[in-house]
């Protein structure tokens, strides 16, 4: 369980093209905690937080540390700073809002999510083994064995029959927990925060070789599942990538960049620049106003260098200073 949530968050840092562009996070150097600020760079809400996310639908989530542990609690706030909710032990912050809904976990029962509404709610219980973000009404999710639909809740969340965490594979549903669509489980479900159906596309795991590629509502392949990594959709392209195994071949070069809803790479990282991220790799982040950041990541050995990029539209490649 600690796996997964630490690569969804990390999925979650590069997944934001929904977020509001008003309030922008900050550091304090000074108090080593974070605050936002307006566009115009006033302080709006002071750095007293330990962590803290962007905005989405106007919450963002932020974590302090209880004064007496280690232990960080999540709370959602507004954008007035104004304390929303607290998430209680049994329920871990896991996605954004988008379309009213939040993916969450259940810290009690390993892999299992559902989605919090604006109430703060449980709309969807833990009958979920991953999902992607709502959007327009419907969510790619990872379901979990028996599963037909949300019957007859408990007051506390659980279901009124017994879960498992087997999949039952990949299925579409809508906001009520109905399945829309079924896909056994010759796929599952990317469950990364920010990954949603756009205009009936989306990205799905090849159960069989743990490959990435995209599908679309009636489960048609779109690309070829060859992709070890792939992002959210922005602007009409994905984050993508295919990182071969340094050891296996010291010519074998990884492939970065950007690739449209036929898998096609509209943007390509030149191969020296993928050479020289020696054992990491670049990963990206979607596309807004016509530009994209990427940074190195650790793939299988020491970062030989912090390289970040921006990347435009027309593939311009622009480096920025390092992190």
């Amino acid at each position: 369980m600690k796996k997964l949530l630490l690569y969804l968050f990390v999925q979650l840092l590069l997944c934001q093209s929904g977020q509001s562009q008003e309030l922008q996070r900050f550091y304090d150097s000074n108090s080593w905690k974070w605050g936002y600020k307006n566009e115009a760079g006033k302080v709006i809400i002071p750095a007293t937080f330990n962590d803290a996310k962007a905005f989405h639908e106007g919450v963002a989530l932020v974590y302090i540390r209880t004064e007496y542990s280690d232990q960080y609690i999540g709370q959602l706030i507004n954008e007035n700073g104004k304390l929303l909710y607290t998430f209680p032990d049994s329920i871990l912050p896991v996605g954004n809002f988008s379309d009213s809904l939040m993916l969450v976990g259940d810290a009690h029962n390993s892999n299992v999510f559902g989605y919090l509404n604006h109430s703060f709610q449980l709309q969807i219980p833990f009958v979920l083994l991953g999902g992607g973000d709502f959007k327009e009404g419907i969510a790619a999710v990872e379901l979990a064995a028996p599963f037909d639909s949300i019957k007859n809740p408990e007051p506390n969340g659980v279901p009124a029959y017994y879960i498992t965490t087997n999949s039952a594979g990949l299925a579409v549903i809508d906001k009520k927990g109905k399945v829309i669509h079924a896909y056994g489980t010759k796929y599952a479900a990317v469950t990364d925060p920010g990954t949603a159906i756009i205009d009936g596309v989306f990205p799905a795991m090849d159960s069989a070789t743990s490959k990435f590629g995209l599908i679309d509502l009636r489960g048609k392949p779109l690309t070829k599942f060859e992709f070890d990594k792939l992002g959210c959709f922005s602007e009409g392209k994905a984050y993508a990538a295919i990182l071969p195994n340094s050891y296996m071949s010291v010519a074998v070069v990884d492939e970065t960049g950007y690739i449209d809803k036929s898998g096609a790479w509209v943007i390509k990282l030149p191969e020296a620049m993928n050479i020289l991220a020696g054992g990491c790799y670049y990963t990206g982040e979607p596309f807004h106003n016509g530009k994209a950041k990427m940074y190195i990541v650790e793939k299988d050995g020491d970062c030989s260098t912090s390289d970040v990029i921006e990347i435009h539209s027309n593939g311009e490649i622009v480096h920025l200073k390092e992190r």
